[in-house]
């Protein structure tokens, strides 16, 4: 698998899906390596006819680990040196929720990369972003020392509207066996943590010229659905969708979202 090499030294995994046609690179949100992109990115390159960049953010999954503290641009700045490895010299930036933070400095700092740009489940950081509520954070916090049963309760209540926690073996079927390749660990995650609580993009949305589509869970308790209202408010021509009765995994609940996603700034380049 290639390894592209970030400013500082460090190592970042990543793999193409696709040989021919324009780019997307995919980018994860807190500890999550880019295996949990799961089918979306062969799905998006086969029916879209795309090359599909899925990268392992700093210190998760197959790239190498850090122990000193980063910041969001340092991540953007990553993002870049895999385009410039992979030979993508623009793509269509799609990121959720610290990745959809990763994006949108990949926008801001990188604008002659970003061709078109999706955000799902973000925010903006403070102080135009709203944080989520005490049981939010109470389980965020919690989530990278449970095990088994015990941590899948805490994230159906985490990541899934009430209505929906008795599907959850169901519906995150394919988490465990990704957990078992790429591990959490509380290292990477908390150092994660602290690129988010220093993110601040709200002063800077205006400079996003790239077509971007916003997207998130009308029952999101982790980053709030008013961060997407507020952020589509920002960027000019911004487009919003908010899914009823979906909460922060998305994907999860409604894997067409991507589709509508990617179909509304490909139409505003003349692709879709």
């Amino acid at each position: 698998m290639p390894r592209a090499t970030a400013s500082d030294g460090v190592g970042l995994h990543y793999h193409v899906v696709g040989e021919s046609g324009p780019w997307v690179v995919f980018i994860q949100g807190l500890s999550l390596s880019g295996r949990f992109w799961f089918d979306i990115p062969e799905r998006v390159s086969r029916t879209y006819g795309v090359r599909s960049i899925v990268l392992d953010n700093r210190g998760i999954g197959r790239s190498d680990r850090v122990s000193k503290p980063f910041s969001m641009r340092t991540m953007a700045d990553d993002v870049a040196a895999v385009l410039d490895h992979a030979g993508a010299e623009r793509a269509t930036v799609v990121g959720i929720s610290m990745g959809g933070m990763i994006a949108q400095n990949v926008a801001i700092l990188h604008p002659e990369r970003t061709e078109a740009l999706c955000l799902f489940a973000t925010t903006a950081g403070l102080p135009l972003g709203k944080l989520p509520g005490p049981r939010a954070l109470q389980l965020l916090v919690q989530i990278p020392f449970a095990k088994g049963r015990a941590g899948g309760a805490l994230a159906a209540e985490l990541l899934l509207p009430p209505g929906k926690r008795a599907q959850a073996e169901q519906l995150f079927s394919r988490w465990p066996d990704a957990f078992a390749q790429d591990p959490q660990e509380p290292r990477s995650f908390f150092l994660q943590i602290g690129a988010i609580l220093r993110h601040s993009t709200g002063a800077r949305l205006s400079s996003i010229s790239a077509p971007t589509s916003v997207v998130a869970g009308a029952a999101d308790i982790l980053v709030l659905p008013v961060n997407s209202e507020r952020i589509a408010a920002k960027i000019p021509g911004a487009e919003l969708e908010l899914i009823p009765d979906v909460g922060h995994s998305i994907f999860t609940e409604d894997p067409q979202a991507m589709d509508r996603a990617l179909t509304r700034v490909w139409r505003r380049l003349g692709r879709a």
